[in-house]
């Protein structure tokens, strides 16, 4: 009878062992998916089932578009970044930059599509260029543009609405 016990109970415990070795299996494999899927938005993970919603009032495209910034810091000094998405009334804007939330700058667009002179005044909303690079996904900043003349914000839309 301990042989019969012996041999069931070494039977259940290879059993159970191969039920966790597919556990593992499964999980890896799902969480592979899971990496697969993520996209990023700025320094957002996003995934297929994330609960991220979108707060603004106007739809972002994303649009690579270089740019020139101007600080009130430096005015008479141009620092490029460039645009991941942009709105009619802002833009999440890659940069080394170093710049502070609530700082004023001067952005020129440089389009291939459009020849444009003007600059656009823009207030930064929120940066993490003074975050250590080790936790940035995209260093950079967003910025909501301001006392945007009639002119400025057709050549926005332009912007927007290229292909």
């Amino acid at each position: 009878m301990s042989v019969s016990v012996s041999l069931s109970l070494i039977t259940g415990l290879i059993l159970f062992g191969v039920f966790l070795w597919l556990c593992v299996k499964l999980s890896k494999k799902n969480n592979s998916d899971i990496k697969e899927n993520q996209k990023f938005y700025g320094n957002f993970k996003l995934t297929e089932n994330s609960s991220f919603t979108n707060k603004r009032n106007h739809h972002r495209t994303v649009k690579n578009i270089p740019v020139e910034i101007q600080t009130d810091r430096s005015p008479e000094t141009s620092l490029t970044g460039e645009t991941k998405d942009i709105s009619f009334i802002g833009a999440f804007i890659v940069s080394q930059l170093n710049i502070k939330a609530d700082e004023k700058i001067k952005i020129r667009f440089n389009s291939r599509k459009i020849e444009i002179t003007d600059w656009v005044e823009a207030k930064v909303i929120w940066s993490n260029t003074y975050m250590p690079n080790r936790k940035l996904i995209l260093p950079g900043f967003g910025v909501k543009f301001i006392n945007v003349s009639q002119k400025e914000k057709n050549l926005l839309k332009t912007l927007v609405e290229q292909t």
